[in-house]
């Protein structure tokens, strides 16, 4: 019965950092201030919203998609954002096993990687004002034992870093963006240098599909750029849950 209630307060704390989560994508995109100040506005009328526009998700939901005050469409970024950090909020409580810190250092990582992921595969950009919180915040938590090391943290920071450099000066920048630096820092921080191995590789098995089959239904010509960041958060997480498996699975493969 108490985990039940858990779950419960866990998934509508997801639900609300997910609708912050939004407020932060649309206006560090838009340049508009008071992110944390700034009262909530529909974007098409401009009209300020009250407390029963902002419950997140739900308002979404009984509104049926649509401003109370001009009827404009609301994106549907808006209710598949909070839902799915509500969701990442209760996976972080499972998967803790009642380790606040623990928690609180998964809780995290889904937040910026949940915003960058949305922010990249909408303007095909990484914003530092996320990424490099993030870097500084998460590496602090390298101190404590169910994280990587600060010397193993570091050197997979440095693995993404040469691979990335690597890719950057072959293309002259057409291959690798500057953001994707810093997010693949932010990989090896999490995930140490043996599992950024394995991060990087499922991400681009995973870019690769992709790729293929947006070629193949001819909705992008081979000059056209898919958003990476998406992509090596994917794999950063697949890696953070499943990776030591994947990694055991490939060495036997080779015989060691």
């Amino acid at each position: 019965m108490i985990f039940d209630i858990s779950v419960l307060l866990y998934f509508f704390l997801g639900l609300a950092f997910g609708s912050f989560a939004n407020v932060l994508i649309l206006r560090l995109h838009s340049g508009e201030k008071g992110i944390f100040t700034g009262r909530s506005h529909c974007t098409s009328c401009n009209h300020e919203l009250s407390f029963w526009d902002l419950v997140p998700f739900f308002s979404w939901v009984f509104l049926k998609g649509k401003c109370r005050y001009c009827k404009k469409p609301i994106s549907i970024q808006y209710p598949i954002v909070e839902l799915l950090m509500g969701i990442m909020f209760v996976i972080a409580l499972i998967a803790s096993q009642n380790l606040w810190l623990y928690q609180l250092w998964l809780m995290l990582i889904f937040f910026f990687f949940l915003i960058i992921f949305v922010y990249d595969l909408k303007y095909m950009e990484i914003p530092d004002e996320v990424s490099l919180p993030a870097i500084i915040i998460l590496f602090g938590f390298t101190y404590f034992s169910f994280t990587p090391s600060w010397s193993d943290a570091l050197i997979g920071v440095s693995i993404p870093i040469i691979f990335f450099g690597i890719q950057y000066l072959v293309s002259k920048g057409k291959w690798i963006g500057e953001g994707d630096f810093r997010l693949g820092a932010l990989m090896g921080i999490i995930l140490g240098w043996k599992l950024t191995i394995v991060a990087l590789f499922v991400s681009y098995i995973l870019g690769s599909i992709v790729a293929i089959v947006v070629l193949v239904q001819k909705k992008k010509g081979l000059s056209s750029k898919l958003p990476f960041g998406p992509f090596l958060i994917l794999g950063t997480l697949i890696t953070l849950f499943y990776g030591e498996n994947l990694l055991s699975w490939y060495l036997r493969c080779l015989g060691f």
